[in-house]
């Protein structure tokens, strides 16, 4: 056990002390600032807010009324955003109110670009070893093929968590320091959903968010890494990788409608569905999908320490 701690450690540290932690903060940082003080402008900016969802919302109306043979989902989405709009004025309720909550939610889009690097950093995890011959000192270790594979895979897990609350507290400070505080964490989010509004704590809603992301960065990392450890080739592994991650909601599509398509992997892989709702798109709850997550994660591990364990490995 204290070999396969010091391991994971080991791993850890290469992970952080590389030249793509530095990168990712220094586009965390940026992406943060350029948020908080669009935030802040657009608050500054709109201070007669009823003004201007007046304006959006007969602007609104009129295109949805001049476009009658438009796609029934873009119909969707204006009657949504009128809905919207209608309740902002009859509440008294400002769409443009800032504080840091707000600020963290908005740029929660970085999650995307955190994703991307774990899923780099895990084709170049084991890659790496093979390409620079250290994998023969790790296989002279006293400590068996599958925990050398779990000590990897671990420390990815623990180096996207830091990059993750790097991000959230990196965040916080900026919006705390132009927004002079904290702010209330249960500052409304509201949103408009298929004619009803629904209203959400900004801050329970951030977090849901961040647990659910990590879910999906946790399962493209597994298939980045077993796609890695199988071809130890690192460039292949990033090439499919993000072609699987950047392409999941096109396959979903494609397959849409199919009884069979809802036990794949990519049609749980948006738990977000479940902020607003009690049933994902293919009529699973979130406790089913987290379950079938498990089961495609548990495989891919399983199948890729079964053929590490086995193969022959010439170094």
């Amino acid at each position: 056990m204290r070999v396969f701690i010091s391991s994971i450690q080991n791993e850890l540290i290469k992970l952080l002390i590389g030249k793509r932690t530095w990168i990712t903060l220094i586009i965390i940082l940026g992406i943060s600032i350029i948020t908080a003080v669009g935030l802040f402008k657009e608050n500054r900016d709109n201070q007669d807010w009823k003004a201007d969802v007046e304006s959006k919302l007969q602007s609104t109306e009129m295109e949805l009324k001049n476009m009658e043979e438009m796609p029934y989902k873009y119909k969707k989405i204006l009657n949504d955003e009128i809905e919207l709009y209608r309740y902002y004025l009859e509440k008294n309720i400002s769409p443009y109110e800032a504080n840091v909550w707000k600020l963290i939610n908005k740029s929660s889009g970085v999650m995307m670009i955190l994703t991307i690097i774990i899923i780099i950093a895990s084709s170049d995890s084991l890659a790496r070893e093979f390409s620079k011959g250290t994998i023969k000192i790790l296989l002279i270790r006293p400590i068996n093929r599958w925990e050398i594979l779990l000590s990897k895979f671990t420390a990815l897990t623990l180096y996207s968590w830091m990059l993750i609350i790097s991000w959230f507290i990196l965040t916080l400070i900026i919006g705390s320091a132009l927004f002079g505080g904290l702010g209330d964490f249960n500052i409304p989010h509201i949103n408009s959903a298929d004619g009803e509004i629904v209203m959400n704590s900004t801050g329970k809603l951030l977090l849901l968010k961040i647990i659910f992301q990590s879910i999906q960065i946790l399962v493209f990392a597994a298939i980045s890494f077993t796609i890695s450890t199988l071809l130890r080739n690192n460039s292949i592994a990033t090439a499919i990788s993000l072609f699987l991650f950047l392409g999941s909601s096109i396959f979903y599509n494609l397959f849409q409608g199919k009884e069979w398509a809802k036990y794949i992997l990519f049609s749980h892989l948006n738990l977000n569905e479940f902020i607003n709702s009690k049933v994902n798109s293919v009529g699973f709850t979130l406790t089913e999908s987290l379950l079938m997550i498990s089961i495609y994660l548990v495989t891919i591990l399983s199948v890729t320490v079964v053929i590490f364990s086995k193969k022959d490995i010439k170094v």
